[in-house]
Formats: C-alpha cells, sequence, structure tokens
C-alpha cells in the first residue's frame, strides 16, 4: 500500500517538534544537524543501514526493478530554532540541488467599506531571483511588473509583503520602487522609494506609512544598500522557522479608482526563499544502478553551509545485467562456437573424403580428369554503328573485310575497327552499312561484330557488294570450291 507524501512529512513533524518541547534550551551551535529521518520504496518504510566505515553514509540496498523513492528529513533534534535552508539532491538523477518549499510573497487585497475582502492578488517569490548571490548585500535587484483588476466594492487597497508564505519558510526578500499606476493615466496611485520615514539606516528602522506585523517582527527590517544601486529598501530576513512577520500599508481607492479599471504594478525585487522544518522529496521509476541522496542545511540569510547528510542507495540490477549472468552466457556462447566448429570442420573433412573417391570412381581422359569442368563468363559487348568496310589484302592474296565503327569503350579500350571475317560471315549476319550491331572482343583481344540490330534500320542503309577484282593490283578474284 502506497503512504502518501503528508503522512510521512507528518510523522517526521511530530518527531521534531516533541523533540523541540523536550529541549531545555535551543540549540546556539553555528552548526546545524540534518537527518534523513525515513525512506519509503514504493509505499513500503526501510530500515536503514549502518553508516559506511569510518563515519560515512548510511545506506540503503533494494531490490532489481524500477522503484519509487520517497525521502523524509529535516533538522535534528535541538535544531528546530536555527534550522537552516534546507535543500536537496539526488546524485545519479539530479545535476543539481533542489528546495524542499518555501514561498514568500508581495500581496494586494482589496477591501469593501465593511472592511471584508473582495479580491487579492498574490506575487509570489520562490527559490532565487535572477542575481540572487546567497545575501543581499550581494545580490542584485530585477524589475517585475504585474497587472491588477479593481473588484467591485473595492474601497481600500492593502499592500503586504509577508515572510511566512508557507509552513517552515526561511530566507530573505527585497522591495523597492514600489509603483502602482491605473493604466491608461500617467499620474501613479501610489509611488514609494523607501527613502522617507524614522531611523532608516537601522533594520529596526520604519518607512513612512508602513507597519510591522506578525508573529515575530523582528524579521521586518530596513535593508540599507550602498548608492548609486539603491539606498533603502523594504525588507525581510526570516532565519528561524517559528513564527512570521510583514509588512503592511493601506492606500485609500475611494474616488480615486473605478472597479473594473486594471492597475500596474511595478517595482523592483530579490530573494533567495527555502524551507527550513521536516520535508520530504519524492522520486518517481528510479532504474537500477547506485545513488547518492543528499540533505544540506544552509544559512538562510548568506548561504553559508550549517550542515549536510547523505544516504548511499543501491537499487541491485537484474539477473540480466549482472556480472555472473554475463560470464554464462560468454562460456554458453564458446561453448556453441566450439561445438559448431567441429561439426562443420569434421563435414568438410567427410566431403573431401568423398570427393576423392568420386574423382577415382571418374577417372580421366588422356587430356584432363572428367570430375572438372570449367565455365568462362560472358564477354563484354557494346553497341555502335557501322560506317564503312575496308578490304584488307593478306600476304597470301586472301582479301579480308574489315569494318570501320563509331568510337565506342569496350573492355577499356576504345574500339574503331572490328574484323568480318570473309563475306560469307557478311552474307549470315545479314550486315549492311550503316547497321547498329553489337560487337565483343573475341579472347578479350580481338573486336568483332556478333549481331546485327535490324529492328533498328531506318532504310538509309546500303547492302556491302563482293568486291571482283583485287582492290591492291586490279587482278579478278576467285573463290576455289570449298573455302571462304
Amino acid at each position: 500500500m502506497l503512504i502518501p507524501n503528508i503522512v510521512i512529512a507528518c510523522c517526521v513533524a511530530v518527531t521534531l517538534a516533541l523533540s523541540c518541547l523536550a529541549a531545555d534550551e535551543p540549540a546556539q551551535s553555528n552548526v546545524t544537524a540534518v537527518l534523513i529521518e525515513k525512506v519509503a520504496v514504493d509505499g513500503r518504510f526501510q530500515i536503514l543501514g549502518a553508516p559506511e566505515p569510518g563515519g560515512g553514509n548510511l545506506s540503503l540496498k533494494v531490490g532489481a526493478g524500477v522503484h519509487r523513492f520517497d525521502f523524509a528529513f529535516g533538522p535534528a533534534a535541538g535544531s528546530c530554532a536555527t534550522s537552516g535552508r534546507l535543500r536537496y539532491k539526488f546524485d545519479g538523477l539530479d545535476s543539481k540541488w533542489h528546495e524542499s518549499g518555501g514561498l514568500m510573497r508581495l500581496t494586494a487585497r482589496f477591501h469593501n467599506t465593511a472592511g471584508d475582502v473582495v479580491g487579492f492578488q498574490d506575487f509570489e517569490a520562490r527559490g532565487n531571483s535572477v542575481g540572487w548571490k546567497g545575501r543581499l548585500a550581494d545580490s542584485s535587484f530585477r524589475q517585475r511588473n504585474e497587472p491588477v483588476t479593481v473588484p467591485d466594492g473595492a474601497v481600500e487597497l492593502r499592500l503586504t509583503l509577508v515572510s511566512g508564505g508557507a509552513a517552515y519558510t526561511v530566507g530573505g526578500m527585497a522591495v523597492d520602487d514600489l509603483k502602482i499606476t491605473p493604466v491608461g493615466r500617467n499620474e501613479p496611485l501610489f509611488a514609494d522609494d523607501f527613502e522617507q520615514g524614522e531611523r532608516l539606516d537601522e533594520a529596526d528602522g520604519t518607512p513612512r506609512g508602513w507597519q510591522r506585523g506578525g508573529l515575530r517582527r523582528d524579521v521586518v527590517q530596513v535593508a540599507v544598500f550602498d548608492k548609486p544601486r539603491t539606498n533603502h529598501a523594504l525588507a525581510v530576513l526570516d532565519a528561524n522557522v517559528q513564527g512570521w512577520g510583514e509588512w503592511g500599508m493601506r492606500v485609500s481607492l475611494r474616488d480615486r479608482i473605478r472597479a473594473g479599471e486594471v492597475l500596474k504594478f511595478q517595482w523592483r525585487e530579490m530573494y533567495g526563499v527555502g524551507a527550513g522544518g521536516p520535508q520530504v522529496a519524492g522520486y518517481e521509476r528510479v532504474p537500477s544502478g547506485r545513488y547518492v541522496f543528499r540533505v544540506r542545511a544552509e544559512y538562510p540569510l548568506d548561504a553559508t553551509v550549517l550542515g549536510e547528510t547523505s544516504l548511499a542507495v543501491e537499487v541491485a540490477s537484474p539477473l540480466w545485467q549482472s556480472v555472473w549472468f554475463l560470464l554464462a552466457c560468454i562460456v554458453a556462447v564458446s561453448g556453441v562456437v566450439a561445438w559448431s566448429v567441429r561439426l562443420i570442420t569434421r563435414r568438410r573433412w567427410q566431403r573431401r573424403v568423398e570427393r576423392l573417391e568420386w574423382q577415382e570412381q571418374l577417372g580421366a581422359t588422356a587430356k584432363s580428369p572428367r570430375w572438372v569442368a570449367a565455365w568462362k563468363f560472358a564477354a563484354e559487348q557494346a553497341r555502335t554503328r557501322l560506317l564503312s568496310v575496308d578490304l584488307q589484302v593478306g600476304r597470301t592474296g586472301a582479301v579480308t573485310p574489315v569494318a570501320n565503327l563509331e568510337p565506342v569503350l569496350l573492355c577499356g579500350t576504345t574500339v574503331k575497327r572490328a574484323t568480318l571475317h570473309n563475306f560469307e560471315e557478311v552474307e549470315r549476319l545479314d550486315l549492311q552499312i550503316g547497321d547498329a550491331v553489337l560487337i565483343e572482343k573475341g579472347g578479350e583481344i580481338i573486336p568483332k561484330v556478333v549481331e546485327v540490330l535490324v529492328e533498328e534500320r531506318d532504310g538509309t542503309t546500303r547492302p556491302i557488294v563482293e568486291p571482283s577484282h583485287c582492290p591492291a593490283c586490279g587482278t579478278p578474284l576467285v573463290r576455289p570450291e570449298g573455302e571462304v
């Protein structure tokens, strides 16, 4: 059964509260002890292991799988009054520190003639503002603008700067150059640069028209800065989780603002806000691996580290991710490979023995064995066109036709001429001048015409005429019977 985060937080809060009541005096040490009180995995509380040797981390080991973790943490007993700003980080999942909570705010409340609230707007401050450097003196202001619509029946606006926006809130917030202007008008309804008032150079000074309130009025102060950045600002500096304080101001709206008008709130602010009491941090779907959950307490007003603790968490790997499983797989695969190699080798030797027996049975001729055959690859062919035919006279007086072709690349060389062997070959091919032909190299050396593309004839081709006289000497040519 899953346990809600609020139940875990309540358990820790009660424990810490009883510890504080039992203490005779609050701790005055500048070091705040931080404890990880409880850890729930998938809704079940876990028993934490002993610290590592030498005073190291607490430890927690859980079984394989994807889990949900809930960490309940807070200040140790006796640290309640001086607990710092708590931040946490889950090394292995988080890349930066997270705030455990906390909220301060500037609030605008509208009241009617009976004093009842008819509308309000909270301008929240959580975590750190842009330019926050750990304390007010080192940080820089940022401008903020917010529109607010005036509700029906509003006759008074009450402004409050509150340190206790959420339980256990600690930290600091400063506001300067606060101005409220109705949209469409030039003259502001309210403006204050906090340079008028009593004893403004003292922390307990009071800007004109502002009043302190809350359970701890000492946290409501006037912040003093060096010029030219600013001089005085409204501030709440709260380093104690018990109690809260606020600045308050009343602004009359009667006969000045109508319902439905939009007010433009403008101010400059800086803040660093966190929480210092019991908190709960939850993480969903944490996979197997090694992690460290860290909790740090920082002094809320200058970020000095007051204390830190951690918990080493190990989520076991599934069986298939373990070293032993990997070794077993390697051994099994090696065995299968060895058996396969042995089987294949044996079959190859069997086939070789069988082939030797077949060779002996087939025997051989006087020139070659009967158990061997050879094949040639088909010759490469190229398409070209016959341009003309030359007559070539050999040393024996034989006249051979030679084809003149359009140059074409064949087997790495450019072919322009090819042998036609004799005129019987010309007749067999039905070759005519102008024909498209296919040629190849006999023995990859001598070009020859192997086919005439008769279907591409367009009527412009001419027959090749067999000569009657020698082209060299003019002697009549004769063809002996039975020769070509």
